[in-house]
């Protein structure tokens, strides 16, 4: 049983704007009702709000587009979101966000048939 719980809000006085987070919550209530489409525009929407700041964030807001994008069956902007995702999250050096990432492109790779450069992450 999937349940939509709305973003962690202790991370609300850190770099997320409070609109961004209402963004990405509605997001996550849209990929929940396996709604792929408005959970990537309500994603898209929150990485608008929070402008070129706060790599971490940014990083792993891109992370849940390519998410999205993946059962929508949209493979390859799914992998250059995950590819954008990777450079944006070197910046900010969380091994657990690099972690996720590098995950999700290898998932992604294997779907398109790469293997090869799937088995790299």
């Amino acid at each position: 049983m999937q349940r939509a719980i709305p973003p962690d809000l202790s991370r609300a006085g850190q770099a997320a704007s409070g609109s961004a987070l209402q963004h990405e919550a509605v997001g996550d209530l849209h990929f929940a009702a396996d709604n792929y489409v408005g959970a990537i525009e309500s994603y898209r929407a929150a990485l608008s709000d929070l402008g070129a700041a706060a790599p971490g964030e940014r990083a792993r807001l891109m992370l849940r587009v390519a998410v999205a994008q993946f059962p929508a069956g949209d493979l390859d902007p799914s992998l250059e979101t995950a590819h954008a995702a990777r450079e944006t999250a070197r910046l900010h050096g969380n091994p657990r966000l690099t972690a996720a990432i590098a995950s999700r492109l290898a998932v992604v790779l294997a779907e398109l048939a790469h293997y090869r450069a799937a088995q790299r992450y």
